[in-house]
């Protein structure tokens, strides 16, 4: 091998070995705090002992009033797809896909991410706050790079 491509090659694998290295940091990092997501969450709110820490149960939910809710705001539902996170508490997020329809209007084709009362099925388009727990949860499974 010419002395070169030898240099080419020893700076390539340099360079590529600290991305690479960079990358895993955060991911293992960002994973080891995702375990205390829930108490991070708690502690930003100031909850000393939080009331619910378990998740809804996917039962307790009323699906029929939810997508009642939805298309009284104004969500055609045709093609759609209605993603549940089913945390701990009253305010619940929720992603409802872009419709599957090629021939849908360009507003039904946008995705949405909503939240909404468990008790009264009032939707908000502004979803519930994301927390700093929340944050490394996107960072560990590296949610921020396109096509994911």
């Amino acid at each position: 091998m010419s002395k070169r491509n030898f240099n080419v090659f020893f700076h390539l694998h340099t360079v590529s070995g600290i991305v690479i290295r960079v990358g895993l940091y955060i991911i293992f990092f960002a994973g080891a705090f995702t375990l205390f997501e829930r108490a991070i969450h708690h502690w930003e709110e100031g909850e000393d002992h939080p009331t619910s820490t378990e998740a809804i149960p996917a039962a307790s939910i009323d699906y029929d009033r939810l997508t009642d809710s939805l298309q009284a705001k104004g969500y055609n539902l045709y093609g759609r797809s209605l993603y549940l996170t089913l945390e701990g508490g009253e305010k619940q997020r929720f992603f409802l896909s872009g419709s599957a329809d090629s021939l849908a209007s360009e507003a039904d084709q946008e995705e949405a991410e909503l939240s909404f009362n468990t008790t009264t099925y009032e939707i908000a388009d502004q979803p519930a706050r994301y927390s700093f727990g929340s944050l490394l949860y996107l960072l560990h499974f590296f949610y921020q790079l396109p096509g994911q």
